[in-house]
């Protein structure tokens, strides 16, 4: 991060005598704060912004914020949780993640390098249960871009019902010739929930009925298929890994009825 810039804050939060505001990087690096009130000495301060990373349910490259699935595909089939870095991708050559989740319902499967690691080789290792550790290397390269998918964790449903469950991070950090980095990762972006919601078959745009336009959204996804680009989870209804002509016929059963019914 380079330059100086102003800011003016018209308001802040005042607790005890200290005074609050949320500043958010957009970018990696060392940043030098220099805050001034009118009548006092300046104060400054050094912080430094972490590179980021996410979680998205949707398997197209980059992050596309869908932190959320409605409901557990069904028992034996595979769900894709992309790995995205936010910020600091250049110059990285390898990175280390630990993964959590629920072994009740989600088993591990593997990890398929993407994106900025395509071609890397992964190492997984599992330090106890419900829990992957995932180690990418780029032998003999380095990354070009500043942010965009790491590949993606694959699970595998072994329970499903009207239950909640989630897969975040316990920990990251990112490799570089210069060294190591450590990554946040305690954000909302960090972290995915799956099932918990009991909605109406075929509500979804999630406006509590199924209408004309849950048929247009539905249309748009029809023919898609698991790791492609397009495909969402939320218009597979028989959960088979497709939105074919079964996921069309279930939609049609629940046609014109409000949520629950």
């Amino acid at each position: 991060i380079e330059g100086e810039g102003v800011l003016s804050v018209p308001s802040v939060k005042v607790h005890q005598g200290v005074a609050e505001v949320d500043l958010k990087a957009i970018s990696v690096g060392q940043i030098r704060i220099r805050a001034t009130v009118e009548g006092l000495a300046p104060v400054f301060a050094e912080v430094t912004a972490l590179p980021a990373l996410a979680l998205d349910l949707n398997p197209a490259v980059g992050d596309q914020e869908q932190r959320t699935l409605e409901r557990l595909p069904a028992v034996g089939m595979e769900m894709a949780v992309d790995l995205v870095i936010l910020s600091g991708g250049v110059d990285m050559n390898g990175f280390q993640a630990i993964l959590e989740f629920d072994p009740e319902f989600l088993a591990f499967e593997g990890f398929r390098p993407a994106d900025l690691m395509d071609g890397a080789t992964p190492i997984l290792s599992f330090p106890k249960a419900g829990q992957v550790e995932i180690n990418v290397a780029i032998l003999g390269g380095r990354v070009d871009r500043e942010r965009g998918s790491l590949g993606q964790a694959v699970f595998r449903v072994v329970q499903t019902g009207d239950v909640e469950t989630a897969i975040g991070f316990l920990s990251a950090q990112i490799g570089r010739v210069s060294g190591q980095e450590r990554l946040r990762v305690q954000t909302e972006q960090a972290r995915v929930v799956v099932g918990g919601r009991l909605v109406g078959i075929g509500d979804l745009n999630g406006d509590g009925s199924v209408n004309l336009g849950d048929l247009i959204v539905f249309a748009r996804h029809f023919g898609t298929r698991q790791g492609e680009s397009g495909f969402d989870a939320r218009f597979d209804l028989d959960g088979n890994g497709e939105v074919g002509l079964d996921d069309f016929l279930i939609f049609v059963k629940g046609f014109g009825q409000a949520e629950g019914k």
